[in-house]
């Protein structure tokens, strides 16, 4: 199947905030909590185009620019039809125990819906289901969450601190928690946040630099939590 080797190109397209609808395909959730204890997850996904059918292919990868392939998770059914008016669950297993203890870890969900032919229609072009159309895709956070973890994730979301560090602020997190970012201001500014980039989630532990130099040093952000929401929190630049 040739149009395999394409599939990669279009995952790059976003990452979604709210529950995402790709083309007629709804995938019922924003971002995946998998926790220490979970052997296996899974996601539901549905067609509400009442006439279109569609060929579903997932992958999961380490990064946004990974293959999606890793030793850690397995989607199954990893390529799959899906029917005008139905819909299926995407299971995903935890295949290996060796991810850190003391953090979380990111992988990355990607979902791509190809339209395809009716079944029953004629076929000369040895492609699945018939004529291959332009495909869409999309991606979801996949969290890795260890048990016992000292704090929730709502409280590591209001726990950034920020530093002058030059014609920049650097926005540290002291917490095992990936932080992901909606909306950041510093005095007033609204400094801009790329999912590409990475500068619109911070690193347990870690840090990320943005260039705006600080006044009064006031600053508000708006992180997301596990449901897909945001709250807002204030602090000062030190």
């Amino acid at each position: 199947m040739k149009f395999i080797h394409k599939l990669g190109v279009i995952l790059s397209l976003g990452i979604l905030l709210t529950p995402p609808a790709i083309a007629s395909i709804a995938v019922r959730a924003s971002r995946i909590i998998f926790t220490a204890s979970d052997s296996s997850q899974s996601i539901d996904i549905n067609n509400r185009s009442h006439n279109q059918p569609y060929l579903i292919n997932v992958g999961i990868s380490e990064s946004l620019s990974a293959k999606s392939s890793n030793s850690v998770f397995l989607p199954t059914p990893a390529l799959f039809r899906i029917e005008p008016d139905s819909a299926n669950k995407i299971r995903i297993m935890k295949k290996s125990n060796s991810l850190p203890g003391d953090r979380e870890s990111v992988f990355y969900l990607n979902i791509l819906a190809i339209p395809t032919g009716k079944t029953g229609q004629e076929n000369n072009d040895n492609k699945v289901g018939g004529t291959l159309q332009v495909a869409t895709g999309n991606t979801l956070k996949l969290f890795h969450r260890p048990d016992n973890l000292p704090m929730t994730q709502k409280e590591a979301m209001g726990k950034l601190q920020l530093s002058r560090a030059g014609q920049s602020v650097k926005v540290s997190n002291p917490t095992p928690y990936f932080i992901s970012l909606n909306k950041l201001t510093i005095d007033g500014k609204k400094i801009p946040l790329d999912v590409i980039k990475g500068t619109s989630m911070i690193a347990p532990f870690a840090s990320n630099n943005y260039p705006v130099t600080a006044g009064q040093g006031k600053a508000e952000w708006t992180a997301i939590n596990d449901f897909g929401g945001v709250e807002t929190f204030r602090g000062t630049v030190n």
